[in-house]
């Protein structure tokens, strides 16, 4: 669509509402603060924007499954009160401005299928606790200022379909039980990351392996 301007704060009045999708538009501002009454809703889709500040209580949104905010410029940390939102299955801040760490309360967010950061300003190093989110599919977090090692945790991670740490700076060999028969992508190009992919990625067919840039080398789809 081509909606502009703020969005209204009266949506908040809406409380039977379980889907708000402003998705691709041109609105700018803030994210109202009204909108903590939204107490039903189960997807907040605000992708495609240009909002610039979070000023709602993510936190008030208990049953919130979905929340997009991908391609908006919002700055400042990841909002600390999202991190209680147990109910999320996808977290897409993609292409944002976000800054800072992901603080350990992410290991409360255990039913997540979907989480994607890539293309912020992020630091620190990659949570371990993510290891512990047995129904997540796809990790991404390309293209942010991680450091330290991939997280041997991330080997418990079963559905786990793709897996994106490039452009990061991170070190190390991979971990020896990184890997399932479900993942299709793997990425750790331009990071610092050495040696040969582990014997658990092997054998997994249809697996792309992206070690462009780095010292690491494999046994398939590598290129």
């Amino acid at each position: 669509n081509f909606l502009f301007g703020t969005l209204p704060s009266f949506i908040g009045e809406l409380t039977t509402l379980d889907r708000l999708d402003f998705d691709v538009n041109d609105f700018s501002g803030m994210i109202p603060s009204s909108f903590a009454a939204l107490t039903n809703l189960r997807a907040l889709v605000l992708s495609h924007n240009f909002m610039t500040d979070i000023q709602v209580n993510l936190g008030a949104l208990t049953k919130l499954e979905e929340l997009w905010l991908s391609f908006t410029p919002i700055t400042g940390p990841i909002p600390a009160e999202l991190f209680s939102l147990t109910t999320l299955t996808t977290l897409l801040l993609d292409d944002c401005q976000f800054s800072g760490g992901i603080p350990p309360e992410i290991a409360n967010l255990v039913n997540l299928v979907e989480l994607d950061v890539f293309n912020n300003t992020l630091t620190g190093t990659l949570p371990t606790a993510i290891g512990s989110f047995t129904n997540l599919e796809a990790l991404t977090m390309q293209a942010n200022f991680f450091n330290g090692t991939i997280p041997s945790e991330y080997g418990n991670l079963e559905k786990l379909v793709n897996l994106d740490l490039g452009f990061n700076s991170l070190t190390g060999t991979i971990p020896s039980n990184l890997g399932n028969p479900v993942m299709t992508r793997f990425d750790v190009s331009f990071t610092q990351v050495t040696g040969p992919l582990p014997l658990s990625l092997c054998g997994v067919e249809n697996l792309f392996f992206d070690n462009s840039g780095v010292d690491a080398s494999g046994c398939v789809g590598t290129r």
